[in-house]
C-alpha cells in the first residue's frame, strides 16, 4: 500500500488507474477525503497485490512525475501499518535548560 501525495483535486480514482496499472495488478485505489465534508484532500492510497509492483512504482515516480494539472512532483511513500508508526507527543512549556535525558527519563515508563 502506497501513500500518493500531490494528487490534483480534479482527479478521481478512475483517473489514477491508468497511471499506476503499468506497475502491476492493483487491489485498490482510493482518494483520501475529509471525513466530514467528503472533499478531496489532494492525496490517495494505491494498493498493489505485490510488494515488487509497489516498489517499482515508488522508484519510478517519486519526485519524478507530475500529474496533469499538478503543480509539484508526486510524492510516493509506503503507507505503513499503524503499528509501525511512531507515536509522538508534543511537550510544551519546558525550561530552556532542561536536558533531553531528563525528559526521556520522565517519559520512559510510558
Amino acid at each position: 500500500k502506497l501513500f500518493v501525495g500531490q494528487v490534483p483535486r480534479s482527479m478521481e480514482e478512475a483517473d489514477l488507474f491508468p497511471i499506476f496499472e503499468k506497475y502491476g495488478p492493483m487491489e485498490d485505489v482510493a482518494i483520501i477525503r475529509d471525513k466530514h465534508t467528503g472533499q478531496h484532500r489532494g492525496c490517495a492510497f494505491v494498493t498493489f497485490f505485490s510488494k515488487e509492483s509497489a516498489d517499482a512504482c515508488e522508484n519510478e515516480l517519486h519526485n519524478k512525475f507530475t500529474f496533469e494539472g499538478g503543480k509539484r512532483a508526486v510524492q510516493i511513500r509506503p503507507a505503513g501499518k499503524k503499528e509501525e508508526i511512531d507515536n509522538k507527543v508534543f511537550v510544551g512549556m519546558l525550561p530552556r535548560n532542561v536536558a533531553e535525558d531528563t525528559v526521556r527519563e520522565l517519559f520512559a515508563p510510558f
